[in-house]
């Protein structure tokens, strides 16, 4: 039984810092094509409605409520739950940006620091490792680190600054026909109200030269969101 629990425990860590596969640029050369999209190991639970200010979130003590704004050029997803201490994620998808992810958790922590070291970068260190760790598990391949850094979210006239990482992979889930695996994925963590906030940005891999105006559009609205 011991042995069960700590594997269950495992899979629903890594549950959360998956993020499903999305062929969406691709779909968009034809209409009748619908986007793909691969379903993570552990499928969340949608949360249920009435309990909380937001009619979306079933809060738990102590958990940080976040309504997240629509952003033009986006569909928001209905928030859905994870084990408690994992919190909740909402997910942003866009024909030219893909998807992204963003979730809201304290790991079961009381206290986290309003800063960028300790806490927050073993966090980053820990979802990087779960990068690797779906690799190895068979999801990627041809997973590669090209930049971890401090930047402002929001950009130039943005305030809120976050711990970024840039992957490339390939995603072996994706198996529509003439579909590009190739994938340019992105991690962002910064500490919130003594929770941990994760982006988890995943697209068609790009040059790295030419701006994504419509990620750029969806980071400048949570810069401003977090910071007012």
């Amino acid at each position: 039984m011991n042995s069960f629990l700590k594997a269950a425990s495992i899979l629903a860590v890594t549950a959360l810092f998956m993020i499903p596969a999305t062929a969406q640029d691709e779909a968009k050369s034809d209409p009748k094509r619908k986007a793909e999209t691969v379903e993570p190991i552990v499928k969340p639970t949608p949360v249920k409605s009435g309990e909380s200010g937001n009619p979306s979130i079933r809060m738990f003590k102590g958990e940080l409520e976040v309504d997240f704004p629509d952003v033009e050029g986006w569909e928001r997803s209905d928030p859905y739950r994870y084990p408690k201490g994992l919190g909740y994620s909402v997910q942003y998808d866009s024909i030219r940006g893909g998807r992204v992810t963003v979730y809201v958790y304290n790991g079961g922590r009381k206290k986290i620091a309003n800063d960028l070291s300790g806490t927050v970068k073993d966090e980053m260190d820990r979802a990087k490792g779960e990068i690797y760790a779906t690799e190895e598990a068979g999801y990627y391949e041809n997973v590669k680190e090209l930049t971890s850094d401090t930047i402002t979210l929001g950009g130039a006239g943005g305030k809120l600054k976050a711990l970024r990482a840039v992957f490339t992979l390939d995603d072996k889930r994706s198996n529509m026909v003439g579909v590009n695996k190739s994938r340019t994925s992105e991690i962002y963590i910064f500490p919130h109200q003594n929770h941990f906030i994760k982006i988890r940005s995943t697209r068609s891999k790009e040059d790295g030269k030419t701006p994504n105006e419509a990620i750029a559009a969806l980071f400048t609205e949570i810069d401003g969101f977090f910071t007012k």
